[in-house]
Formats: structure tokens, C-alpha cells, sequence
């Protein structure tokens, strides 16, 4: 465990917010490579995230590398390999979905403008009345995302892979479409949106 005699290199150290293993004592030194920064980001316990980062460092600057973000809102994998700030990064959205006695129901998340979509999952958590199975999908299609029919009983799931690797150019909701429009608002679907979305660099 950190902290441990197992721990070798110098310059180890925690300081509360912070867990550090490096190859040098100073950080004025050149480094070959860090693991930093396994720190909380927000103040209060309901939400704090975690994130660990590790990092190439040359005697100029920090270059990091690769940076993990754990939290219930926005988690996120970054892929940061030059120290132009240019990343791609690997997120997902995720809502509770009451779905409305209606032909169709949209989510409040959004896909992102501009974002490569990879999947749209959903997992039924209170049965949808009435239906027999919906689709997964947005306003220009309804069957975009989801693989097959997926059933209304509570408990079914799609991988909602189907679009493959999808651009989306504008910020759209998700669209579930029953195959008969529900007598009451009382099913409720886990949508889950995982996608990339790049940032370009600065300089």
C-alpha cells in the first residue's frame, strides 16, 4: 500500500490532497515519469471525486499523459499527450428516464454537439405498462442506438451499439419510442450516453 516500504524511489511523499511517486527528490529535477494527484476536487462528501493522473515529465514542463476523473456527474478518461492542452476524451452521461404516457419520450441530457457517440445503453428499472418492447434512438431515428427491440419487463438491458461510432452534430436527446404508447408515466429506463469529444490545442 502507498506509504509502505515497498515504495521505492525517492522523493515519495503524501500531503493530504496528494500521493506522489517520482524518480527524483526535487521538482525542479527532470523526471521520467510521474504518478500524481490521486486527490478530492470538490469540498463536501455528497460530491467529491477522485482523480489520478500520471504524467511524463522533461525538465522544461509537465506533459501528462493520461488523467481519470471519477464522479457521479461527468466521469471521464483523458488521453493528454503533448502540452498543447489537446486531449480526446472518453465520457459518459447518464439519467433516470420517467417514460411518458405518450408516443415517444426524449431525455434532458443531451448528446453533445460535435461528440462521437459509441453507445447509447439502457437497463429498464420499473417496468414500462402496456408496451411490449421500445426502441432507442433520436428525432431523425428512432431505432439508431438500440441492437434489437428491447423488452419493457424490468431488468432488460441493450448495449445500444448499433450506430457504431456515430458524429453528432448538433445537441440532441435520446429518444425512446414504444412499440404502444403507455397507459401510465410510471416505467422509468436508465439511459446512459458514452461517447468521445476532442479538445483541440491551444498553441
Amino acid at each position: 500500500m502507498f506509504g509502505s516500504a515497498s515504495i521505492s524511489g525517492t522523493g515519495f511523499y503524501t500531503g493530504g490532497r496528494r500521493i506522489r511517486i517520482q524518480d527524483e527528490a526535487s521538482d525542479a529535477a527532470a523526471y521520467s515519469m510521474a504518478i500524481y494527484d490521486s486527490t478530492w476536487i470538490d469540498a463536501t462528501v455528497a460530491t467529491r471525486k477522485s482523480r489520478l493522473a500520471f504524467s511524463v515529465y522533461n525538465v522544461a514542463a509537465v506533459q501528462e499523459g493520461l488523467r481519470i476523473d471519477a464522479g457521479a456527474t461527468l466521469p471521464t478518461v483523458s488521453l493528454v499527450p503533448g502540452a498543447n492542452a489537446q486531449s480526446l476524451n472518453v465520457k459518459v452521461l447518464t439519467e433516470l428516464t420517467t417514460i411518458a404516457a405518450a408516443a415517444t419520450t426524449d431525455t434532458t441530457v443531451q448528446m453533445p454537439a460535435g461528440a462521437i457517440v459509441l453507445a447509447v445503453s439502457v437497463r429498464v428499472t420499473t417496468v414500462i405498462p402496456t408496451a411490449a418492447t421500445f426502441t432507442v434512438g433520436d428525432s431523425g431515428l428512432a431505432t439508431r442506438f438500440s441492437t434489437a427491440a428491447v423488452s419493457t419487463a424490468a431488468t432488460s438491458t441493450d448495449a445500444g451499439t448499433k450506430a457504431g461510432a456515430y458524429y453528432n452534430a448538433g445537441a440532441l436527446a435520446v429518444r425512446i419510442t414504444p412499440d404502444l404508447t403507455p397507459a401510465a408515466a410510471t416505467g422509468v429506463v436508465r439511459v446512459t450516453v458514452h461517447y468521445i469529444d476532442i479538445t483541440p490545442p491551444t498553441s
